[in-house]
């Protein structure tokens, strides 16, 4: 199901958290995958942690997982930029001409 459709349906059925979610994927898609984004989106998950509501339980729970995961996946991105970094010193170190395995040149 195309982005489009998936936030006309939560629009039309007044889902804004949905909508706004679908908005932001959108932005991440479109923007680079950078760990500067990335850095905002860790900030933007620790927004969503401070505005749930204490008391609902289940939306707690449930966010507390989605932050689980988003830094899960976050230490992945960050543990495969050290790779590339350090692929890159060692390369400036050894031999500037040295040619890299295409998935550690960044």
């Amino acid at each position: 199901m195309k982005l489009q459709t998936l936030r006309q349906r939560a629009f039309a059925r007044e889902l804004a958290p949905v909508a706004t979610q679908i908005e932001r994927e959108e932005t991440i898609m479109a923007n680079d995958n950078t760990l500067g984004q990335l850095n905002i989106e860790l900030f933007s998950e620790l927004h969503r942690l401070r505005e749930i509501d204490v008391a609902d339980v289940a939306a707690l729970d449930a966010e507390v997982k989605r932050s689980k995961a988003v830094e899960g996946i976050a230490r992945m991105v960050i543990d495969n930029a050290k790779t590339v970094l350090s692929a890159a010193e060692m390369r400036a170190e050894y031999s500037k001409d040295a040619t890299m395995p295409r998935m550690l040149e960044g």
